[in-house]
C-alpha cells in the first residue's frame, strides 16, 4: 500500500482552533456573571452537564475507573475537546474534530494537539477512522443496554440530535479511551461542542464586526449551503459568520485554502472574544448561556469551572495557546500518526511543564 509521509502543517491547528471558543467563552461568561445569576447558572448547568454516573462504560467493558489524573498534586489538566458535525438541516455524530488539550498551572498556558479526523484507529478489531468512534460508542451501548435490560429513559438534546443520557455518556467515554489508547495518555474531563454554537453565540452579542476577504457566493442544495458574503469590513449575524468560517470553495471554481479558512475561524475567535470580554450586562451573558447550554456538554462539574475560572483566568493570556505539530502518513484514505510520532506525544503529554518543548506558536 503506497504510502507518503508530510509534515503535518498548521492548516490542522488553525482550521480547529474555533472549537476552543466554547471553552474559553464559558469561562468568559462565568466571570463576567459571578454570584449575581450564579442560581441560572447551576440551572443551565444541569442542561451542559455530562454525568459520568450515567455512563455504563466500564461495566460494559469489564474494567475498573482510574483517578483522575488533575486530583493529584501539581497534575496538568488534559481535556479531550470534541466537535460534532451536527447542526440545523445537517444531523450527524461523526465528530467534525478531536482536540487534545493540556493546560500547564505552573505555566498558566494551553498546548493543543489536533486529531486528524482521518486517523487511523482500529476499534474491535476492525480499522476505522477516529471521527466515526463517538458513533460507534452509540451502537455499542445500544445493543449492551438491550441484551443486558438495561433502561434509558432520560434524554439529552445536543446539536439537533436527542440521545439517552446512558447512551450520550457511554459514546464519550468510548471515544475518549480510544484516543487514551491511542497516545498512550490519560484524559481528565471531555467537552463536546456542536456546529450551532457559533452561530447562536454570535446573534447572542448581537453581531460581531469582521473584514470578508473576498466575495463569497456557493450553493450546495443537497446540504442546504448557501452562502453569499461580500468582500469588505461588515457586521456579520450569526449565520454570515457560520458562511464565513465555513467557505471553502465558490460556484466560480475557486477553492479557498485551510490556511484562508484558519485565519478566517481566528478573526470570528478575536472579534466574539472582546464582545463578551467587554460586556458589562448580565442579560448579555444569561443570552449567552442560554446558546450554550444547547449546544455544550462537559464532564467538568461547574464548581471545577468556576474554580479554574478563579485560579487561571487572570494569569490566561491567549498568546499562551500553542499547538503540538508531528508527521504523519497517508495510506489509502486513512492518516497515520508514526509509532514515534506517538511516543513524542506521549511523553510531551507526561512531562513536567518546565521541561516542554517541540512546540509551537
Amino acid at each position: 500500500m503506497e504510502k507518503e509521509t508530510n509534515n503535518q502543517d498548521q492548516s490542522y491547528f488553525r482550521r480547529n482552533r474555533k472549537w476552543l471558543l466554547p471553552l474559553l467563552i464559558t469561562l468568559a461568561v462565568l466571570l463576567i456573571a459571578g454570584g449575581t445569576v450564579y442560581g441560572y447558572i447551576l440551572q443551565k448547568y444541569e442542561k451542559m452537564k455530562i454525568d459520568q454516573g450515567d455512563s455504563i462504560y466500564h461495566q460494559m467493558e469489564q474494567t475498573e475507573p482510574e483517578e483522575s489524573a488533575s486530583n493529584q498534586e501539581d497534575a496538568d489538566l488534559v481535556v479531550l475537546l470534541i466537535g460534532l458535525d451536527s447542526r440545523k438541516g445537517h444531523a450527524s455524530m461523526n465528530t467534525d474534530t478531536i482536540l487534545l488539550l493540556r493546560y500547564q498551572y505552573d505555566q498558566h498556558a494551553l498546548q493543543m494537539l489536533s486529531i486528524p479526523r482521518d486517523l487511523k484507529t482500529i476499534y474491535q478489531g476492525e480499522a476505522m477512522k477516529i471521527n466515526s468512534i463517538f458513533y460507534q460508542g452509540t451502537l455499542k451501548a445500544q445493543k449492551y443496554m438491550k441484551e443486558n435490560g438495561i433502561q434509558d429513559n432520560d434524554f439529552t438534546h445536543f446539536g439537533g440530535l436527542v440521545f439517552g443520557q446512558k447512551m450520550f455518556a457511554t459514546s464519550a467515554d468510548v471515544l475518549k479511551a480510544q484516543v487514551e489508547k491511542e497516545f498512550d495518555l490519560r484524559i481528565d474531563h471531555v467537552a463536546m461542542v456542536s456546529f450551532d454554537f457559533v452561530q447562536e453565540a454570535v446573534d447572542a452579542v448581537g453581531g460581531i464586526e469582521v473584514e470578508v476577504d473576498r466575495n463569497m457566493n456557493y450553493d450546495d442544495p443537497t446540504d442546504n449551503t448557501h452562502i453569499h458574503l461580500n468582500k469588505g469590513v461588515q457586521t456579520l449575524d450569526g449565520k454570515q459568520t457560520l458562511d464565513f468560517i465555513r467557505f471553502r470553495k465558490s460556484n466560480d471554481g475557486y477553492h479557498s485554502s485551510d490556511i484562508e479558512r484558519g485565519i478566517r475561524q481566528q478573526k470570528v475567535i478575536q472579534a466574539l472574544s472582546a464582545e463578551v470580554l467587554s460586556w458589562k450586562s448580565v442579560p448579555q451573558a444569561i443570552n449567552l448561556i442560554d446558546s450554550l447550554s444547547n449546544h455544550f456538554k462537559t464532564t467538568f462539574t461547574l464548581s471545577e469551572m468556576t474554580q479554574l475560572v478563579k485560579q487561571e483566568y487572570s494569569q490566561f493570556d491567549s498568546k499562551r495557546i500553542t499547538q503540538i505539530p508531528f508527521e504523519v502518513e497517508f495510506e489509502s484514505n486513512f492518516v497515520i500518526i508514526p509509532d514515534q510520532e506517538k511516543e513524542r506525544i506521549r511523553m510531551l503529554f507526561n512531562e513536567d511543564s518546565a521541561s516542554s518543548e517541540g512546540v509551537k506558536e
